[in-house]
């Protein structure tokens, strides 16, 4: 699309993020750079760039989620995909996303309240509302995903599910998410 169409912003945009993803935080800077020098004004594209700046704890989040997703699945990638997720934190203490992290590590351990505590302060965290490229704003989908998983945890920590009935909820909660 950008051999068409040289300015089109939302090409750009997917391209900086596909940058942003494979972990090359220069190129998506500099995609996200162009867009805005077109459209100062875009408020997604200033949000992305935010994210990749220092003092977003982007850096330490990402490191904990390659590790927590991509990982050997041990004990101890996890521990240290939670020291990062907590760096994160110590950096940006509204990183909304290393808080749901850290709840989806607490209750993969069974720490229910942990997570519980941790999808809260995401939720106080996390904005209520997104922009797309169309300049529309709409409701933030991760609250109702997070929603869903505190649901979930404070079922379980009063009622301590058996494996079955858990995942029959996580089954539910998946539907609800779609």
């Amino acid at each position: 699309r950008l051999q068409e169409n040289p300015n089109d912003l939302d090409a750009m945009f997917m391209v900086g993020s596909a940058f942003r993803d494979v972990g090359n935080l220069e190129s998506a800077r500099n995609f996200y750079n162009k867009i805005l020098a077109i459209n100062p004004n875009d408020q997604k594209t200033k949000d992305a760039l935010f994210e990749l700046s220092p003092e977003s704890g982007y850096d330490e989040y990402s490191q904990g989620y390659d590790l927590q997703t991509k990982g050997d699945g041990s004990a101890a990638s996890m521990i240290n995909a939670a020291m990062h997720y907590k760096k994160a934190l110590q950096i940006n203490p509204n990183n909304y996303k290393a808080k749901i992290a850290l709840g989806g590590l607490d209750s993969d351990n069974k720490n229910y309240q942990g997570a519980i505590n941790y999808y809260v302060d995401a939720l106080k965290s996390m904005p209520a509302t997104v922009t797309l490229s169309d300049g529309q704003q709409y409701d933030n989908p991760e609250i109702y995903k997070t929603l869903s998983q505190l649901a979930l945890n404070q079922s379980w920590l009063s009622t301590q599910k058996t494996g079955e009935e858990k995942q029959q909820l996580l089954d539910s909660a998946a539907n609800i998410n779609k």
